[in-house]
């Protein structure tokens, strides 16, 4: 059934796009640089009341995708994504980003090579932007590298610009992934963990369509262990072994409570 729906309402989207136009999301690229490595810094700002996705969009919508033109030599990663907020919408849920957003590559530049002259980065940026309909489109944008920027950009400092809106790797924590007929079980271990409120952790899978978005998961804590049972999607076809997701907690994960996100891979065993 829920297949039908999405179905239908990308043809709606397809028909509508026709009767309403919409005004480009603007891009900006800024270079910084980051204490891990060095990074491309690429800003989407987003018209009011849409919305673009995350890399797992949910039930509907498109992942943002880019599309880079580098210097010879040059290599950009994988973006990094901040975490997402959730949209619902007749009974269909999405994961994806309002207002604006940051995504990070991280940047390699050949040694030995002087440059004398400006060089260019180009991006284009292709996103699906949704609000009561959904509109494609692409932005485009430039970042000039001058000598003097690329010096920059190999240099290794404690300039730490930190944006908790960016998850942090969770390989300190320890969890656990049990799979039971129509669930999956995640026992996350407290000892890592300052004393803070785990009651609302809500749960982002980076793999569509294992889990259900409707049904939120049931979530119990005692002093040694959070405990957070994931409905299945009813239309699953296969179960992975190792689940990679994003964890977001509104009261922290740190001490500091800044960083409201964690992400982990999570290996798991059936239940016996």
């Amino acid at each position: 059934m829920k297949n039908k729906l999405i179905i239908i309402a990308l043809i709606i989207m397809v028909f509508t796009n026709f009767l309403h136009p919409q005004k480009q999301e603007k891009v900006e690229i800024t270079a910084r640089l980051f204490p891990l490595g060095n990074f491309i810094a690429l800003k989407l700002e987003i018209a009011p009341e849409w919305h673009i996705y995350w890399e797992n969009p949910g039930d509907t919508g498109i992942k943002t995708s880019f599309s880079w033109e580098l210097p010879d030599g040059w290599e950009l990663s994988e973006p990094e994504f901040q975490y997402p907020s959730k949209f619902e919408s007749d009974g269909l849920v999405s994961y994806g980003y309002e207002k604006e957003v940051l995504y990070l590559f991280r940047l390699k530049i050949p040694d030995g090579k002087v440059l004398k002259e400006t060089l260019e980065i180009k991006v284009t940026t292709d996103w699906l932007a949704c609000k009561e309909i959904c509109v494609p489109g692409e932005s485009k944008a430039v970042l000039e590298v001058t000598p003097e920027i690329r010096q920059l950009l190999k240099k290794e400092n404690s300039f730490d610009p930190v944006n908790e809106k960016f998850p942090q790797n969770g390989d300190n924590i320890g969890m656990t992934g049990l799979v039971l007929e129509n669930s999956i079980i995640i026992g996350i271990e407290r000892k890592q963990l300052p004393d803070t409120d785990y009651s609302k952790i809500e749960f982002f899978p980076m793999e569509q369509g294992v889990f259900s978005t409707i049904v939120p998961p049931r979530i119990s804590v005692d002093d040694n262990k959070i405990i957070m049972e994931l409905a299945l999607d009813p239309m699953h076809t296969k179960i992975p072994d190792t689940i990679n997701a994003l964890f977001y907690n509104e009261t922290g994960w740190g001490t500091s409570g800044n960083h409201k996100a964690i992400k982990k891979s999570i290996k798991l065993t059936n239940q016996e």
